[in-house]
């Protein structure tokens, strides 16, 4: 018995052997250069994340209106209206605060593998720069803290930032962690 192939079948075939060798030939030239590939992986996370907090974050406050609050009816009170407004928001790198043997609070950057081993978020304070002013006195100014923010690893907000391969070691790194991840509870 003959077995006929036709010409779609074998262009099908065809297709499928030039598909699979294009794949097999991606791999390899992947896995061949793998410490130039890696770095890419993540690099769309990290400039996406390096946009917001750079260039949208410092121009948000011009979008958010200021609050009157008028005095309480009911109680006598030393002032007629309030007005508070928003005048910036600054992302600040991630830190670890301690006290010394004095009682004095120090400050220390924070890395990502200190996060993983205590089980920790690998964030950053987020601060906003409020406006006060009471009546027509003179304008008051000063930061206050919202909350957290998630840092993402590697990105310009990251104390790992422009470290090379040995710095990454000695801190305890990956020399081949490309980031754009971020360590929520280690």
């Amino acid at each position: 018995m003959e077995i006929k192939i036709s010409s779609t079948t074998k262009n099908k075939s065809d297709k499928l052997k030039t598909t699979n060798k294009l794949s097999t030939d991606i791999n390899n030239n992947i896995i061949n250069n793998e410490e130039e590939f890696s770095p890419l992986l993540g690099k769309h996370h990290i400039e996406s994340f390096n946009y917001a907090f750079t260039n949208i974050l410092p121009l948000l406050h011009k979008y958010i209106r200021p609050i009157e609050i008028p005095a309480p009816r009911n109680h006598q009170s030393d002032f007629n209206k309030l007005l508070i407004s928003f005048e910036g928001f600054e992302l600040e790198k991630p830190v670890v605060e301690t006290k010394n043997e004095l009682g004095s609070l120090i400050k220390q950057p924070l890395y990502p593998h200190e996060c993983r081993e205590r089980e920790m978020n690998y964030s950053a304070p987020l601060f906003a720069k409020i406006r006060r002013k009471f009546d027509s006195t003179a304008d008051e100014y000063f930061n206050v803290k919202l909350g957290s923010i998630p840092i993402m690893v590697k990105s310009e907000f990251c104390n790992l930032h422009n470290l090379n391969n040995n710095e990454c070691v000695k801190l305890k790194e990956d020399h081949n962690d490309f980031g754009g991840y971020f360590i929520v509870n280690g």
